[in-house]
């Protein structure tokens, strides 16, 4: 089951995303918010981190798949942030990031990281579409958040890029359990 949550996650994310932001033209395409008994979004531990992120929430299209994480990230540091690398990995070892570098994020400003396309609208999970979407009260896949890199306006930097490495080998290595 596993195996198919990540097959599906990748399909949708490699494939469709960047299809779907190009169509955001459209028709409404909705969605679930999946529970967390379903996914559980981690977030690795990183106290020196200037960005903490504080809400997480994963999306499944009615349609089948699942997007990338929505992420808020709130910056806690002194000094404006240009950019940020934030990856996410999920037990299998696929994954994927986002660079952000889009204006500069101010101390305390939160900052909203998100991949789904604008014509995504999120519906209450209903019982018939928790059926539909297979989605049960049994964990199907661990998704883990990590904050890789924050590059400051003086030019100074945050990196945890040997611990998201090791995250990523870790899962690699490890024999299926299916």
């Amino acid at each position: 089951m596993r195996g198919c949550i990540s097959v599906a996650f990748l399909f949708v994310v490699g494939v469709f995303s960047p299809s779907l932001a190009q169509d955001s033209q459209k028709a409404i395409e909705p969605a679930v918010v999946v529970p967390k008994e379903n996914v559980l979004l981690v977030v690795a531990h990183q106290p020196e981190c200037p960005l903490k992120i504080e809400h997480i929430e994963l999306h499944a299209p009615v349609a089948g798949g699942h997007y990338p994480p929505d992420l808020k990230l709130r910056h806690k540091g002194d000094i404006p942030i240009k950019s940020f690398k934030v990856a996410y990995i999920d037990a299998e070892g696929t994954g994927g990031s986002w660079t952000f570098s889009k204006k500069l994020v101010l101390p305390n400003q939160v900052v909203t990281v998100s991949e789904k396309p604008p014509s995504v609208k999120i519906i209450p999970l209903t019982e018939e579409l928790r059926k539909q979407l297979r989605l049960t009260n049994v964990l199907q896949g661990l998704i883990i958040i990590v904050v890789v890199r924050v590059d400051f306006t003086d030019e100074t930097f945050y990196e945890d890029e040997k611990s998201y490495e090791s995250l990523r080998r870790y899962f690699e290595d490890r024999p299926s359990h299916k």
